[in-house]
């Protein structure tokens, strides 16, 4: 396992407006909660980059016990067409494991929930209303 967080609560926090930023969990991070934040408009000049992230809440490469709880996305942007999903969980180590419970994705450019190469997940009780299909 990398070098990451443990035992790490983000919590109510109001990230809008940003460039590519947004709420992450990185690199082998372990037993860390995300929740009751707002995560929205964000992603802008995501065309500078291949692969920009600007998903609102992005779980890449974590460990086990990541809880992902209550939270709101909305309006995230991606030019190149890649991401501005509303959640990820993207490449999670071996054993790792992410829990999505009680969140809202409205509005993203991308999936209101996406998966890439993260066996384990869990999805519980997430509302995902007109994400990707009409855009942001």
């Amino acid at each position: 396992m990398r070098d990451g967080a443990a035992r790490v609560t983000i919590e109510h926090n109001r990230v809008l407006y940003s460039a590519i930023s947004h709420i992450g969990v990185m690199a082998g991070s372990v037993d860390c909660t995300v929740q009751r934040n707002l995560v929205g408009h964000g992603g802008f000049y995501s065309e500078t980059m291949r692969h920009p992230g600007s998903s609102a809440i992005n779980i890449h490469s974590s460990g086990s016990g990541i809880v992902v709880d209550g939270n709101f996305s909305a309006y995230q942007h991606d030019l190149t067409e890649i991401d501005g999903n509303g959640f990820i969980a993207d490449l999670m180590e071996d054993g790792g494991s992410v829990l999505f419970r009680n969140n809202v994705a409205w509005r993203n450019a991308g999936a209101g929930l996406n998966f890439t190469e993260s066996p384990g997940c869990v999805v519980v009780g997430n509302v995902f209303s007109r994400n990707h299909a009409d855009g942001p």
